[in-house]
């Protein structure tokens, strides 16, 4: 849901009234729930007040997935992971996001299901190779995301519809005389 708030979303954008119904039952009680239904009121997306929000939503998340996994007996969890990277990119946190990307692609390998084993695979490998593009790590990029759209297609899938989209930018970037 969090990610679903601001000026820049993942996803289509929370409807205002399902934002102000999950504030009130997540800031029950907080006096920044009025600050919050204000900063919406005045159309002001990004706030202060919405990022601390949305902040309390993903470290609520993390908690929830935490004990997730430390409930998790012999099951592979690959989706659990991957959402606490997105959380922890979400945050700014490249490194730690990095680890728990390669923690759903690890745990992706040990999937029964060969469709979310690739999912999430797919998934994963592109998700690494955006954080090596936004570190600036253009090699490594390239071969997260070739990795990525190669198993995307080979397993036929279309997990990631802007993947090969992506790898034709990157590939402009390297080959543009700046980036050498």
């Amino acid at each position: 849901m969090a990610a679903r708030l601001g000026k820049t979303q993942r996803g289509a954008p929370l409807p205002k009234r399902k934002a102000e119904a999950l504030a009130a039952a997540v800031w029950d009680g907080d006096p920044r729930l009025p600050q919050l239904l204000s900063e919406w009121q005045q159309e002001q997306q990004g706030g202060p007040i919405e990022q601390e929000f949305k902040h309390h939503l993903r470290r609520l998340a993390w908690d929830a997935y935490e004990q997730r996994i430390r409930n998790k007996g012999i099951l592979a969890l690959p989706n659990v992971y991957f959402r606490r990277g997105l959380l922890l990119s979400d945050d700014g946190d490249k490194q730690g996001a990095r680890k728990e990307f390669l923690a759903a692609a690890d745990e992706a390998a040990k999937f029964p299901f060969a469709e979310g084993r690739n999912e999430m695979l797919v998934r994963s490998h592109d998700a690494l190779g955006i954080i090596a593009w936004q570190e600036a790590n253009f090699s490594e990029a390239m071969l997260w995301l070739t990795m990525a759209e190669e198993q995307q297609t080979r397993a036929g899938g279309n997990w990631v519809p802007d993947l090969t989209a992506n790898r034709k930018r990157l590939e402009g970037i390297i080959g543009a005389p700046q980036a050498r």
